[in-house]
């Protein structure tokens, strides 16, 4: 039995052959061709796709879209542009328009599967939330060994001798002395 990929790379294969016809076509100014060509490679793909059972999910949305854009390429440059008496090019609103729907319609499928394929959108919270401890049974120790005792740590700063350091009662009373000196003077130079 051909396995999946060989299957898959026949069908790229023919996609190819259909880009390369309408490069030919475009070139030679046969918009009809490559109209044809890209709608006909197109058709055998999906065809050939169904009748080899080839399963390929996530290019088909990005060759629609390609083969959309060839598709309104081409009808644009067969029925919206037009050649004058004088050598000049004009716009044909008639052919424009056509062009624009059928690149919404060739594009928009194409849309669709690229939609539809992305990965799935995960619903995590955005903030964690904290995990709730679990509390744990300690295993009993063996009889054998015994624990060791384990030393407990004292937290700092259990003595007054320890935050003296943060407080001077000389250094505060400098500092109002300073204070109050500062405001007095101030109050002075006001009234005057």
């Amino acid at each position: 039995m051909i396995s999946q990929e060989i299957k898959a790379v026949f069908g790229y294969l023919l996609l190819l052959a259909s880009v390369i016809g309408f490069s030919i076509a475009f070139a030679a100014t046969n918009y009809h061709g490559a109209v044809l060509t890209i709608v006909g490679g197109l058709l055998f793909w999906m065809i050939y796709l169904n009748v080899a059972s080839v399963e390929i999910r996530r290019p088909t949305g990005a060759i629609l879209i390609i083969f959309g854009v060839l598709l309104a390429t081409a009808i644009f440059m067969a029925f919206g542009v037009e050649q004058d008496i004088w050598g000049g090019y004009r716009i044909k609103a008639d052919g424009a328009i056509l062009s624009l729907l059928i690149l919404f319609f060739g594009v928009m499928p194409g849309l669709i599967f690229l939609y539809f394929q992305r990965k799935p959108v995960t619903t995590d919270l955005l903030v964690p939330q904290a995990a709730v401890p679990v509390a744990t049974v300690p295993e009993a120790p063996s009889p054998v060994e015994a624990p060791e005792p384990q030393a407990v740590e004292e937290p700092a700063y259990q003595d007054w001798e320890d935050y003296q350091y943060l407080y001077d009662p000389e250094m505060a009373e400098a500092y109002y002395e300073a204070y109050s000196d500062y405001y007095e003077s101030k109050e002075g130079d006001e009234e005057e």
